[in-house]
């Protein structure tokens, strides 16, 4: 009975020590909401694909969608002590972006009859993009804080293709009418640091920088008409008709990135009086990744600009 009781002491001992460390410890909760605008830009160069016949290959112009994108976020930081832990995710209005793209391609196709042309199409996308980003950071002063993290980002495209009739099509050209569907996705670890100056009592500036090793894939389904236009001379004009999936695609890179920024915060107030907890934070921050496809396929690259005004409200400490 004696042993058994003394293995009890023993067991009890650490969980009374961690209560006691637990009720000392002051936890702070700072759950947050933001909005702002971005400045986005998703960039493919040309990409040249060689086939297994005649020596003969696809060309694919590069293309680019730009716009400024107004996005809101929500976010929530848990501390205790020097460590602390935030969760947070971001969701863009949709943009949008139109140009035009060169498609030259050679498909063998039934009754000997080749495609062998290329011709211009009218591009109008339209996309909207997500990011969500976990991380866990310690304290190493009250100015200066380092941090790990989980980043997962993805862009949803809808790509509208015509082509252009002025001037007509040649005869053998491939022309595309229908939505190419485009999902753009990267997820890896990022590694930051922040540094915070207090100025007086009117609030703080903060720096930070952060480091990104990230994996991406891009994929392209396409539904709609794929053909090859026929004009044979003395002849009416006709079609021949492909399978859509020829222009299905998927391309992966990967990326070590940077992303930097500078913020603002300070206490909100009421009546010149501030009110306890409640702060407000604008911010500017910026990243690029640049990743690396294969070698028929090519670089692909991401830059990012956004602008935000934040509000955080603090429990506890």
């Amino acid at each position: 009975m004696a042993t058994g009781r003394s293995v009890g002491r023993s067991a009890l001992l650490p969980a009374l020590l961690v209560a006691a460390q637990t009720q000392a410890l002051e936890i702070g909760i700072q759950p947050r909401v933001s909005a702002g605008m971005q400045d986005y830009q998703l960039s493919f160069p040309d990409v040249i694909t060689p086939t297994l016949s005649n020596n003969s290959a696809r060309l694919r112009e590069g293309f680019t969608i730009r716009d400024h994108l107004p996005y809101a976020g929500a976010g929530l930081t848990v501390s205790a002590g020097h460590l602390f832990a935030d969760l947070s995710g971001q969701w863009s209005k949709t943009g949008e972006d139109k140009g035009l793209n060169f498609q030259g391609n050679q498909f063998d196709v039934l009754d000997g009859y080749n495609g062998v042309g290329g011709h211009a199409h009218y591009l109008d996308s339209r996309f909207g993009r997500q990011e969500v980003n976990a991380a866990i950071g310690w304290a190493l002063s009250s100015n200066f804080s380092a941090y790990l993290g989980y980043k997962s980002a993805t862009l949803n495209i809808t790509q509208m293709r015509t082509p252009v009739f002025a001037p007509a099509p040649q005869d053998g050209d491939v022309l595309q009418i229908g939505s190419s569907l485009m999902d753009f996705s990267y997820h890896g670890f990022f590694l930051g640091t922040t540094y915070a100056l207090p100025i007086n009592s009117w609030g703080t500036v903060s720096v930070q920088a952060s480091i990104a090793q990230l994996d991406a894939s891009f994929r392209q389904h396409f539904e709609g008409l794929l053909f090859i236009y026929t004009a044979p001379a003395g002849m009416p004009a006709g079609v021949v008709l492909l399978d859509p999936s020829l222009e299905n695609s998927a391309v992966h890179g990967s990326s070590t990135g940077l992303n930097v920024g500078i913020s603002w915060s300070g206490n909100v107030g009421v009546a010149s009086n501030p009110v306890r907890g409640l702060t407000y934070t604008i911010g500017l921050d910026q990243s690029q990744y640049r990743f690396q496809g294969s070698a028929t396929d090519g670089d692909f690259e991401e830059k990012n600009t956004r602008f935000r005004i934040e509000l955080r409200y603090r429990f506890g400490l």
